[in-house]
């Protein structure tokens, strides 16, 4: 209930401290509560606060033509559900499936009409069913992370045969000087090629010690992306072999690998501090987080995270400023693509208006947009488990599920597996949204 309602209803208030998520878009505490007289089957009191949210809807929703009998008007818990109007206040929602009345109604000829529908209610045994599983390939208990110092930038060519492929010819400003020639003895950085050869060379490592160290070399070749290797194993020892593995095999070719990071304090015990990533290091903390492959990795809990840039009060809104800000929060692999989804959707709406991207758009889409990104920033509340299955899984089943309508469509795939003592763990593995075309 909010304060507004109290103090009209002159209800008298005691003090009563509870923190409540979700309500006026952030976690939010109460400083007093009221009794009122309200059917519930828990109790009969309410929380005051300050505010329970924004208006509903957010803006006036036109009227599209359809007409609703008069003698259902009374009958409707808003009459006016298309004005926007602020909400005083907030019912749980058990009770509110508890008042339902499923019928059937029927408006005007070839209008709208009401029909009812399954739904499915109560509370979970479960404290997620979105247990959002991980975001790498492997499923490892113990995960390694790390960055190539010289990769792509200055690798240096070992065989002197080579050098000669690309040779300068160099002079200073003074023309009586004599003409002096360089051979390239790394690889440039930025040019074409560069990428490719960078790549080549850590494939080419991989193949040679294939025989010598075939644990390295698998995750070598398989677990590089661009200058960062994001690998593990099962146990804290096998991380540990690899780490010295792959550090052999790599400083062979002037490639050392800074920035190590692990979710094991053991394995980074190992790991020499002046190649530990400085921003990470034994004293290790829940809320301590590092970068990996454009996520956000909380290595002791094992969890990722999203960041969301809040949006500046003042700032000038326009489409090209919309499509920059929704493209800052990066999913690889759909986790949150439903909440993502809507901001698509609305820059659809705004693109079909046809306006130019940087002209100022209307203050009914600004405030519309502010609402989205005010929701947006709850995703840094969101955890993400990096495993998908749990300790000692026996039976693993995967579970995919589509849907379409005409705003979008989307697929996803869930991993449901059973461990010992017959528990059932389901967790999202991956999802894929697109906005429908016009």
């Amino acid at each position: 209930m909010s304060k507004n309602l109290a103090r009209q209803l002159q209800l008298p208030t005691v003090k009563a401290s509870m923190p409540v998520s979700g309500i006026g878009a952030n976690t939010v505490r109460t400083s007093t509560a009221v009794d009122v007289h309200v059917e519930s089957r828990v109790g009969q009191f309410v929380f005051v606060a300050t505010s329970i949210m924004s208006k509903l809807p957010p803006v006036r929703t036109p009227d599209v033509g359809w007409t609703i009998p008069n003698e259902l008007l009374p009958c409707l818990a808003d009459p006016r559900f298309h004005e926007s109007k602020q909400i005083d206040l907030l019912i749980g929602g058990g009770a509110f499936f508890d008042i339902l009345q499923p019928e059937r109604v029927q408006l005007d000829v070839r209008t709208l009409y009401l029909q009812d529908r399954w739904l499915v209610t109560g509370e979970m045994s479960n404290t997620c069913l979105l247990s959002i599983g991980e975001t790498m390939e492997e499923d490892w208990k113990t995960s390694l992370s790390n960055d190539d110092t010289t990769y792509g930038k200055s690798s240096k060519a070992n065989a002197e045969q080579d050098w000669d492929l690309q040779r300068i010819l160099w002079r200073e400003k003074n023309a009586s000087e004599i003409l002096r020639t360089y051979q390239l003895v790394t690889v440039t950085y930025g040019t074409t090629p560069a990428s490719f050869m960078s790549t080549q060379c850590l494939v080419a490592l991989a193949r040679q010690s294939s025989d010598e160290f075939p644990c390295a070399s698998n995750a070598i070749a398989r677990d590089f992306y661009m200058d960062d290797l994001m690998t593990g194993g099962e146990t804290q020892e096998e991380c540990i072999r690899l780490y010295h593995e792959i550090t052999e095999i790599l400083n062979s070719a002037r490639l050392p690998l800074r920035k190590w990071c692990s979710n094991s304090a053991l394995v980074l015990e190992h790991i020499g501090k002046d190649v530990r990533d400085p921003l990470f290091t034994l004293e290790l903390g829940d809320e301590e987080m590092v970068k990996s492959l454009g996520l956000c990795w909380k290595p002791v809990p094992d969890e990722f995270t999203f960041t969301v840039t809040p949006m500046p009060i003042r700032s000038r809104l326009t489409k090209r400023a919309l499509l920059s800000n929704l493209n800052k929060v990066f999913d690889p692999l759909g986790l949150v693509s439903p909440i993502l989804l809507k901001g698509k959707i609305f820059l659809q709406q705004i693109w079909a208006m046809k306006t130019d991207c940087d002209s100022l758009l209307s203050k009914d889409i600004q405030e519309r947009w502010r609402l989205f990104v005010q929701d947006l920033e709850l995703l840094q509340n969101v955890l993400v488990p990096r495993k998908a299955l749990p300790e000692a899984g026996e039976e693993i089943q995967i579970h995919g599920f589509s849907d379409a309508s005409q705003e979008a469509y989307g697929a996803c795939i869930y991993v449901r597996s059973r461990s010992k003592g017959d528990s059932w763990h389901v967790r999202l593995l991956c999802s894929k949204t697109r906005v429908a075309p016009l």
